[in-house]
């Protein structure tokens, strides 16, 4: 049993939106907390998050009957703090059992109400919140969060494109220790459950995870042409990956879950096509296509960027296009699992001007270039500002002396900015497992980079009122 937001409200608790937060501090929880509570002081923004948190989370959950869950409006807050202040799940813990303003905000009165929150559900409950819903809540909250700055729906937007590698929690790659990996994971796994179904497992499995490492560190350490080592190492891991095969086929037929099934034959899988590949690069002289490699057994979707960049050989991750709006506000963000920069130029702004019809204007860097981009984009946007690539001939030229092109190319570095906001958001290295869990991660730093930009601004204008107030108070008082 789940309710979008308590309907029974606890003696001495104030409404969400009339709950006091500190406006006198720079620390980062007072102005998220001040942008969600802006934002659900307004009707609209409620019923759209409470339709949407309704309809998507558990919709087959019984919601009057059953042992009670966590409110749906505590899970997104807490989601929404966790990713704003960079936290893991053991300090997302600890602020949520004793900080008293967030408390307040999860509908603790703090009079009676002693509940205390576990790690688990912590991590059950925010784990949640699909990248779907986060989307779809971010929307509102971009539009809200305009209209509270004082900004028309009426004004033309500007839009800045870019993109950076958000990196994956991987060590650097190689095939041999990628193998090793596998196959540890794979004996390390398959013995585990085998122990819970009570079938079958391997004798000495920890002696043999021992081994596998003794053997992979004499790889490692092999300076000679002959590839013993090597040879001793492959065979060891066919040995293993065999043995465990058998393990696999008894836990299909125990009944074991189908997606237990599916990590250790993805184990299996990536075992030997790493054997197939050690063989031929070390003991054959191959060399092994890109497209053929692996980059982590564990992080699938882990793609090599290599941008050119000083000081770094490659970024181990997945790219992040954004587009970003001149308040500092993201309107689009597109996970690049495959293709390059200029595949995402034209369905940025598709998907941007579905939702904001008055962007009219955008700017991206010279990677976005291609022929059919540049025409695509000037049939939707009044101007766009995309940078040919290489030498200039007169017309490209005469097209980017035009003052709205320079106009929008001198905006166009606030980008950056973003960027690093994003990265702090939890962005610079996503250690979510899986690309579900690094879709959720950069929706989350999505809508909390726009919670806490509201927040952020909302501040400032108290603090420059009181100011002013201030000010007004002393010249009264002289001329008095």
């Amino acid at each position: 049993m789940r309710h979008v937001q308590n309907p029974q409200r606890e003696l001495g608790l104030p409404l969400l939106q009339d709950i006091p937060v500190p406006k006198d501090t720079r620390d980062d929880l007072p102005a998220v907390l001040l942008g969600f509570q802006l934002l659900w002081s307004d009707r609209g923004f409620r019923r759209a998050v409470f339709r949407i948190l309704n309809k998507k989370i558990l919709p087959t959950a019984d919601r009057r009957q059953g042992r009670p869950g966590m409110d749906l409006l505590s899970i997104l807050i807490l989601g929404i703090v966790k990713q704003a202040k960079h936290l893991d799940f053991d300090s997302l813990q600890e602020l949520a059992n004793e900080h008293k303003t967030l408390r307040r905000f999860l509908g603790h009165s703090g009079i009676w109400d002693e509940r205390r929150y576990s790690l688990k559900a912590l991590e059950q409950n925010v784990n949640l919140l699909t990248p779907e819903i986060l989307r779809e809540i971010s929307v509102p909250a971009v539009k809200r969060g305009r209209a509270i700055l004082g900004i028309p729906d009426t004004d033309i937007l500007f839009g800045a494109g870019d993109s950076y590698v958000a990196e994956c929690d991987v060590h650097w790659p190689t095939d041999i220790s990628l193998l090793r990996d596998a196959v540890r994971a794979l004996m390390l796994w398959s013995n585990t459950w085998a122990k819970e179904r009570r079938v079958p497992g391997t004798r000495e499995s920890t002696k043999n995870i021992q081994n596998l490492v003794s053997a992979f560190t004499r790889v490692r350490k092999e300076k000679c042409a002959i590839h013993v080592n090597v040879k001793s190492y492959l065979f060891l891991c066919s040995k293993r990956v065999k043995e465990h095969e058998k393990v696999v086929l008894a836990l299909k037929s125990a009944g074991a879950p189908r997606s237990r099934i599916e990590k250790l034959e993805h184990f299996m899988k990536c075992a030997r096509i790493l054997m197939d590949q050690v063989k031929r690069r070390v003991l054959k002289g191959e060399k092994i296509p890109h497209a053929e490699k692996i980059f982590s057994v564990f992080e699938p979707h882990t793609r090599w960027i290599s941008k050119g960049k000083a000081g770094k050989i490659a970024e181990l991750g997945v790219p992040i296009h954004i587009l970003a709006e001149q308040n500092g506000f993201i309107l689009v963000a597109m996970i690049g699992w495959e293709g390059v920069d200029k595949d995402f130029a034209v369905p940025l702004v598709e998907e941007a001007q579905e939702n904001f019809s008055q962007l009219r204007y955008a700017s991206f860097d010279r990677g976005y270039h291609s022929p059919a981009n540049q025409e695509a984009l000037a049939g939707m946007l009044d101007c766009i500002a995309m940078p040919k690539k290489g030498k200039m001939n007169e017309a490209e030229r005469e097209r980017q002396s035009d003052p709205e092109f320079a106009m929008m190319a001198r905006w166009h570095s606030r980008v950056e900015s973003h960027i690093n906001n994003l990265e702090q958001r939890g962005l610079d290295r996503v250690l979510s497992y899986g690309p579900d869990g690094f879709e959720r991660m950069v929706n989350l730093s999505v809508l909390s980079l726009n919670v806490h930009l509201l927040g952020l601004k909302a501040r400032e204008r108290i603090q420059e009122e009181r100011k002013e107030e201030a000010r007004r108070k002393r010249d009264a008082k002289k001329a008095a």
